[in-house]
């Protein structure tokens, strides 16, 4: 190989080992970079991660101590929120509305001298935007009417009538001001210098009357001359105002000066209600100042009328007075003659005689009118009055007044008795008579209670008795007209009387319980009623209409009649009827089951089977004729022509 060759084997060898080391270098840097990229990335993302689990841990800190549920702190924060961006909105509604300025009239600058005086207006004007913060946001101006939901239209009429009203009050703030400077700079007018000087603030009305401003300042010198305050109060008020305008500047000025600090939403929010309640406050204290200077001159110019009194002459009064004269001395003439003399004694003794005769029978008089006269009857209290406060006693203050009044028993005497009671209002009566005869003088009015509280007391302690006597007969009325009710195979009739018999029947069996009586004989001596047919009536209703009632029915009457004939010793022939009758029900509900057992058990134990067996195949009769065959032909095995029910037994058999 030639040595030309071979350097240039060596210089692309050389050159291919650079190439291999710049790629190898590149990849490390791009492969550390990209590490560093995602370590930086894993950084932020940790901290970013750190930064929500200590968030996380505040807010839960802040829920762990708050007496709120988590949605009631969220809905806060939401409520928070809201009232934030209420907050901002009305201050940027604030800031656009502008003190008022007066425009200078400026001379229109010639052309070639316009960029010098754009500079000049632009250094004019640099330095009243530093100075006022308003201005300063009168940029963000058109930012706001483009975010607007008005038109153009209507944003330049609502500034057109805040300017106007910015006008007006400022307007009117300084004609006050002036006024007042110059009632308190001008000197006392001299008496005969008067009509000049009335006639110089007249003349200086007459130029005012251009300006609104002036002639609002010439009505209020007015009402401030018929005001019935003194000058002090006046300079008060003033003072006041003043204070309360300076106050309100300072405010707008704190505003002003934190409107770029962030705010939080709490002090966002009562920012906005400090300065809805300032506004408010100043309103009602400029409506109360107008409503008393108003009255003030309603006063002023109120007048009473006068009272038209007819004068009356001298002449007319000395006559009036001559006339009292003689109708007196006539009067006493006719005195005298009515008096008679009495010879030997002057007339001063016989007119003291008489007088005091006189008074003698005055007083006789007036003894024997009080001695008849009604006595003064005290205002009757109504009962629900008077129940209304025994109500707020106890049973035993009450059984203290009726003591008092000469019922003399204790709490358990009066309990027995009532109990044994046959007629409730007949035992009142008797301790009424009692009381009637103590003759105790109480009267509710003044001593708080009177006979009244005997029948309360007594109603009121037999509501709480049980199985009074007075029930027991109210409950012997019931049953003996709930057992003369007829089935008229109507639902609501029917199923009212199986009701009201189940409810009597329990009575009785709760009654017995609670007494430990065992027979109906005993418990048909404290309730006079007739109990075997009560009980004799209830099976045959329930007999009659629980086939059509539901199943569980049928289930219920099985364990209270058995309760019913456990509990009485003098129903036990009434064990079988009751058996067959539930064993009947249930067939006729499709339990032929418990039927069929149900009369199994009876035929186990009962030696007259003839019945038994004609009615244990007559239930099925109706819908198994075969079936009602096969219980008689098995009958005919025990049963003969001896039997009573054998003919009927027979009579299945043929059909």
């Amino acid at each position: 190989m030639s040595p030309k060759k071979t350097a240039d084997v060596k210089a692309d060898a050389a050159a291919t080992v650079k190439k291999a080391a710049a790629k190898k270098t590149a990849t490390k840097k791009a492969t550390t970079k990209k590490t560093a990229a995602t370590k930086t990335a894993s950084a932020n993302k940790a901290t970013k991660t750190a930064e929500k689990k200590v968030a996380a841990a505040k807010e839960a800190e802040v829920i762990a101590e708050s007496y709120q549920t988590p949605a009631e702190i969220n809905a806060a924060l939401n409520t928070l929120k809201e009232e934030t961006i209420d907050g901002e909105k009305y201050i940027e509604a604030v800031d656009q509305v502008k003190p008022y300025v007066p425009e200078e009239i400026k001379e229109e600058p010639k052309a070639p001298a316009k960029k010098a005086a754009a500079k000049k207006t632009a250094a004019k004007k640099a330095p009243v935007k530093n100075e006022t913060p308003a201005q300063v946001e009168a940029a963000k101006k058109a930012e706001v009417i483009a975010e607007s939901n008005q038109t153009p239209a209507e944003i330049k009429a609502a500034e057109a009538t805040l300017k106007a009203e910015a006008i007006a009050g400022e307007k009117y703030i300084e004609a006050v001001d002036k006024l007042a400077e110059e009632k308190a700079a001008a000197p006392a007018p001299k008496a005969p210098a008067k009509k000049a000087a009335a006639k110089k603030p007249a003349a200086k009305k007459a130029a005012k009357k251009e300006t609104p401003a002036q002639v609002e300042a010439a009505k209020e010198a007015e009402v401030i001359a018929e005001s019935n305050q003194t000058p002090a109060e006046i300079k008060a008020a003033e003072k006041t105002l003043k204070a309360e305008a300076l106050a309100g500047a300072k405010i707008i000025e704190a505003v002003d000066a934190v409107k770029d600090t962030p705010y939080t939403p709490e002090q966002l929010s009562r920012q906005t209600l400090a300065a809805k309640a300032f506004a408010e406050g100043c309103a009602q204290k400029n409506l109360a100042a107008r409503s008393k200077a108003a009255a003030a001159k309603a006063a002023k110019l109120y007048k009473k009328p006068a009272k038209s009194a007819k004068a009356v002459s001298a002449k007319a009064a000395g006559n009036q007075i001559a006339n009292d004269i003689m109708k007196e001395a006539q009067a006493e003439n006719r005195l005298l003659k009515l008096i008679k003399e009495v010879p030997g004694t002057s007339y001063e003794v016989v007119i003291a005689e008489i007088e005091k005769n006189a008074a003698m029978e005055s007083r006789k008089a007036l003894a024997a009118k009080a001695k008849n006269a009604p006595e003064a009857k005290t205002a009757e209290v109504p009962e629900e009055e008077k129940n209304a406060f025994y109500d707020s006693l106890d049973d035993y203050t009450l059984l203290e007044m009726a003591k008092t009044l000469g019922l003399d028993i204790d709490m358990d005497t009066l309990k027995n008795e009532l109990t044994h009671a046959i007629d409730l209002d007949e035992q009142i009566d008797q301790y009424m008579k009692k009381a009637i005869t103590a003759n105790k003088d109480y009267t509710f009015a003044v001593d708080g209670f009177d006979t009244s509280v005997i029948p309360y007391l007594c109603r009121r302690i037999a509501a709480t008795l049980p199985n009074k006597a007075a029930d027991n007969v109210d409950l012997a009325k019931k049953i003996n007209a709930d057992i003369d009710r007829i089935l008229i195979n109507d639902g609501l009739n029917d199923s009212a009387i199986y009701k009201d018999l189940l409810d009597d029947v329990r009575k009785i069996l709760i009654y017995a319980q609670h007494n430990n009586l065992h027979t109906l004989e005993e418990v048909g001596k404290i309730i006079p009623a007739d109990l075997n047919k009560l009980v004799d009536r209830f099976m045959t209703v329930a007999y009659t209409i629980l086939p059509g009632w539901q199943y569980n029915d049928v289930k219920y009457y099985e364990g209270f009649i058995y309760g019913v004939m456990a509990q009485f010793d003098d129903l036990v022939n009434w064990q079988n009827r009751a058996l067959m009758d539930i064993a009947d029900l249930y067939i006729k509900h499709g339990d032929y089951q418990n039927g069929n057992s149900g009369y199994g058990y009876v035929l186990r134990e009962n030696q007259l089977k003839d019945q038994i067996y004609y009615r244990f195949a007559h239930v099925y009769e109706p819908f198994d004729l075969q079936r009602a065959k096969n219980i008689a032909q098995d009958a005919l095995r025990v049963i003969d022509g001896r039997y009573d029910y054998y003919p009927k037994i027979l009579e299945i058999l043929q059909k």
